[in-house]
């Protein structure tokens, strides 16, 4: 219910805009690439395509049920992996990304970085520490504790893009 709760947030923000005159393009993205779906997949041995494609169509029904309004596009993460990984190019370009064991966001080259969630640095640190996800960092990993990853190598049952990176995918970040 908690994923419903935020795709039935939005439907109502957008019905509410529509109600007000203006014209909205409804998009809702579709994470058919991420780790979960992969560990998943692996578990119960299935193809991660297929999976994203059942979770999907389950996903769908249950919303239908709900009585929530497709969203005009919904594009798949894997569908958009050219621009996805012009963005992290772009990223390491301008000096915001960097490669170790991945291509990493430098949070501290981003000067308003925890300004949308108003969290200090500090709170950040201990909200990544409490879910487990602060992650390794050293001279073959991240610099520093808040970097994250944007684009990272694929394991041997996991889609890989070619890139100048290697054989590698987009991370939930980017």
């Amino acid at each position: 219910m908690g994923h419903a709760f935020t795709f039935s947030s939005f439907d109502v923000l957008v019905r509410f805009v529509e109600a007000r005159g203006v014209r909205v393009r409804y998009v809702q993205n579709v994470t058919d690439v991420d780790d979960p779906l992969f560990e998943r997949a692996r578990r119960d041995g299935v193809d991660w395509r297929r999976l994203a494609d059942e979770e999907q169509r389950s996903f769908v029904a249950d919303m239908d049920t709900l009585g929530w309004r497709r969203p005009e596009v919904m594009p798949r993460v894997s569908d958009e992996v050219p621009a996805i990984l012009d963005a992290a190019r772009q990223l390491a370009a301008g000096g915001y990304a960097y490669r170790t064991d991945a291509l990493y966001f430098e949070a501290a080259r981003y000067p308003g970085f925890g300004g949308l969630s108003q969290r200090s640095r500090r709170s950040m640190l201990r909200k990544l520490r409490d879910e487990g996800l602060l992650g390794q960092v050293g001279p073959a990993a991240k610099r520093d504790a808040l970097d994250f990853p944007l684009w990272r190598p694929s394991r041997p049952d996991e889609p890989a893009w070619e890139s100048e990176f290697g054989p590698w995918l987009p991370c939930w970040h980017i």
